[in-house]
C-alpha cells in the first residue's frame, strides 16, 4: 500500500479517529501514563511553531517515516492491526475492542485540549528498551518516561 493509497482509505475517518487509531497503535499495551504521553507528542508536534510536522492530526500522525504504526513499507505488524482497526470503525462506529475504546477516548481528550502534557513539551519518543537509543536522540536528554516510552524535546 502506498502512501496515498493509505491517505485515501482513511479519507473517511475524522482527524480524531486517526489519532486514536495512532495511539492505537503505538501505546494499546501502555497504562495509561503512556498512551497520554503518545497523544501529548503527536499534539506537541502539530502545535509546533514552524509547522514541521503538519498542521492537523492527520498530517502529523500519517507523515512519513514519524510513526511507525503507518509504515505501510514497514514490518511493523502494527501496521496491519491499526488497518484492521480503521477498517471496522469505517463499518460501525462501535467500538467492541477494549484498547481501542481506551485510545479513542485518549484522543478526544488530548485533541480538545481537556488532558496535560505529561511529557513536559516532548515532540519524540522511543521504546526505553531500545539499545543503543536511536541516533536522532543521541545527545537529548530524556524529559520524561511514560510506560515503556522515553520521551525527548529535539
Amino acid at each position: 500500500m502506498t502512501r496515498d493509497e493509505l491517505r485515501a482509505f482513511l479519507a473517511p475517518l475524522p482527524d480524531e479517529a486517526i489519532l486514536g487509531l495512532s495511539l492505537y497503535g503505538e501505546a494499546r499495551g501502555e497504562p495509561i501514563e503512556g498512551i497520554v504521553a503518545v497523544g501529548c507528542v503527536i499534539r506537541n508536534r502539530m502545535q509546533d511553531a514552524k509547522g514541521r510536522y503538519g498542521k492537523t492530526y492527520r498530517d502529523v500522525c500519517l507523515k512519513r517515516l514519524q510513526f511507525s504504526c503507518w509504515n505501510p513499507d514497514d514490518a511493523d505488524p502494527n501496521f496491519r492491526e491499526v488497518l484492521r482497526a480503521a477498517t471496522g470503525l469505517m463499518a460501525s462506529p462501535v467500538v467492541t475492542d477494549p484498547a481501542l475504546e481506551q485510545c479513542s477516548w485518549t484522543a478526544i481528550g488530548i485533541s480538545r485540549g481537556a488532558l496535560a502534557d505529561n511529557t513536559k513539551g516532548a515532540n519524540h519518543y522511543h521504546v526505553g528498551s531500545m539499545q543503543p537509543r536511536p541516533s536522532w536522540a543521541q545527545g537529548f536528554a530524556p524529559l520524561a518516561q511514560r510506560g515503556a516510552h522515553v520521551f525527548y524535546r529535539l
